[in-house]
C-alpha cells in the first residue's frame, strides 16, 4: 500500500489519539523521507516522539536532518530544542542498570 508522508503521519496521529498501537514501524523510506515523516508527525502532535535506529550513525544523521527540517539552530539552547540525541552508550548504561532483555 503506497501512501504519502502526510497520510502516514495522519494515520499515526489517529492511532495514538485512539489509544491504539504505540509503535508505528516505518520501512522502505529512503534518503530524507524518514526525517520528513518525523517533521510531519512533530507538527501534528502535542507530545514527544521517540525514534530508535539500529546504528548510532543513523541516529546522528536522522537527528541532524529532523533538526534542520524543524529549523533548529545547532547552537540553540538545549532546553528549547525539540530534537535530542541520546548517545548509544547512555542508552546501554541505562538499560543494563534495569537488566532489560536484549532482543
Amino acid at each position: 500500500m503506497e501512501r504519502s508522508l502526510k497520510e502516514a503521519a495522519s494515520e499515526l496521529k489517529a492511532r495514538l489519539d485512539r489509544g491504539g498501537a504505540s509503535r508505528f514501524p516505518l520501512m522502505g523510506l529512503k534518503g530524507v523521507a524518514g526525517a520528513l515523516m518525523l517533521r510531519e508527525a512533530a507538527h501534528g502532535f502535542g507530545r514527544p516522539i521517540l525514534v530508535v535506529t539500529a546504528l548510532a550513525r543513523e541516529a546522528e544523521a536522522l537527528a541532524g536532518e529532523v533538526a534542520f527540517l524543524l529549523d533548529e539552530a545547532a547552537d540553540s539552547d538545549p532546553l528549547a530544542r525539540r530534537v535530542h540525541l541520546l548517545p548509544a552508550w547512555e542508552l546501554r548504561r541505562r538499560c543494563s542498570s534495569r537488566r532489560l532483555k536484549r532482543y
